[in-house]
């Protein structure tokens, strides 16, 4: 199917090994990053850090990169614990943080605070690292942090909301950790966040910027312990000189790949977005009205970005599950097909990465006796896509740069010679 086709071109694209040795390379005694030389330390020594989804395949293609100019280092990634050359390994937890979350963190700290001034860091950045590393201020506890996740993550908030009330907790995000290290280094990101804002990605341990109590719902505001409501009242320490930040892996990079990999299929391809979000019944109405463009030739429209789900229910699934479903509600036009899914691999509490929407799929939930009205409710879009076959699967990718969705179109009657979905 051509959609899937084209969504993993776009993963492909934003996988670290593949883009990292583009931008990233050693050469005479100095360290190349998009453009810009680092020279590497005489006196001290060379270490690698990071955080994150990606902090393993990108410690993997940077450690093989680096070869015996590096030293040391810790990765904290998903993964369980371990060694990579040099570099241990911790796990840290998603997307509610558990005590390996606090002692990645405080390792991560001591760690970095006991580099000299002559040593010289890199930090692979990625998302996740919210919920992956901690250090909370004294007065709190692993079971408010993980009240005060809950509840945030329940009401359908936009990351940048969801990232504040966590910097207000924190001793490591809000450039803690950068604080903490008297050695020069670099940050490599892999950004999952509308407009690639570096102080919202992985609640930016590395990037301090000017703080601005987080806009609430009345409902969340009112279910947070009254420890993290004052919390919320004392903005972190005051801002510093931050290490510089490149970008490697972006939205916008995954859908470049998803819109050749269209074109080389027959579609004339049109990026539309990368930043959409919002709530997901309100993106699906937008998409579908969308995708009723008349068309002469097979049309590609691709979109990026994040939406949100409000819990309504105990089922199963993620927001691309549930945005496909809110699509196929919609469905009328054969000549249409739909994917949306993540670039991390992961949809909700499900184990897939996403599904894809056809009347044809609509048709066989009829015959299978699939109620898709009661599934939005449940919120239990993995569950009815499972019994379909329509689920994408891809595994914990290594990457995360946010979500890719697919709209493709056939005319009624295609002209001779054109490639059309198969």
């Amino acid at each position: 199917m051509h959609v899937k086709k084209i969504f993993d071109a776009a993963l492909q694209a934003a996988m670290p090994q593949h883009v990292l040795p583009k931008h990233v390379f050693v050469k005479q005694r100095a360290l190349h990053v998009n453009g810009t030389c680092y020279p590497l330390p005489t006196a001290g020594k060379l270490f690698l850090f990071g955080s994150g989804k990606a902090a393993l395949s990108m410690g993997e293609a940077l450690a093989e990169c680096l070869g015996e100019h590096l030293h040391g280092g810790l990765l904290v990634t998903p993964h369980p614990k371990g060694t990579l050359g040099p570099l241990a390994l911790l796990h840290g937890a998603h997307p509610v943080p558990t005590q390996e979350s606090l002692d990645a963190g405080q390792a991560l700290l001591e760690q970095m605070g006991g580099l000299s001034e002559e040593d010289f860091y890199i930090y692979v950045l990625s998302g996740g690292s919210s919920a992956m590393i901690e250090a909370l201020h004294p007065s709190l506890t692993l079971s408010i942090l993980q009240e005060t996740t809950q509840i945030l993550l329940s009401h359908a908030l936009p990351i940048q909301t969801i990232n504040g009330v966590r910097k207000s907790l924190s001793r490591i995000k809000n450039g803690g950790l950068a604080r903490s290290c008297k050695a020069k280094g670099v940050v490599l990101v892999v950004s999952d966040v509308i407009g690639d804002d570096l102080g919202t990605i992985g609640s930016a341990p590395l990037m301090p910027t000017a703080f601005t109590p987080p806009s609430l719902p009345k409902e969340a505001l009112e279910a947070l312990h009254p420890l993290v409501k004052a919390a919320l009242q004392n903005p972190p320490l005051g801002l510093f000189e931050a290490p510089p930040h490149h970008f490697v892996a972006t939205n916008r990079l995954a859908l470049d790949a998803a819109k050749t990999a269209a074109q080389a299929l027959g579609y004339e391809t049109h990026v539309l977005s990368d930043t959409l979000e919002g709530k997901v019944l309100e993106v699906a109405q937008y998409l579908h009205a969308q995708s009723q463009t008349p068309v002469s030739k097979p049309t590609c429209w691709l979109y990026g970005g994040e939406t949100t789900v409000t819990l309504t229910g105990s089922g199963k699934g993620g927001r691309n599950q549930h945005l496909a479903l809110a699509f196929l509600r919609l469905l009328q036009d054969p000549a249409v097909s739909f994917l949306s899914a993540g670039t991390d691999g992961i949809d909700g509490n499900s184990g897939a990465a996403g599904a894809w929407a056809t009347m044809a799929l609509k048709t066989n939930a009829k015959a299978l006796g699939l109620e898709l009205e009661t599934s939005l409710q449940a919120c239990d879009s993995a569950s009815f896509f499972k019994a379909l076959g329509a689920q994408i699967h891809t595994g914990p990718t290594g990457t995360n740069v946010m979500d890719v969705m697919v709209v493709t179109k056939t005319p009624t009657a295609n002209p001779k010679g054109l490639c059309v979905e198969s």
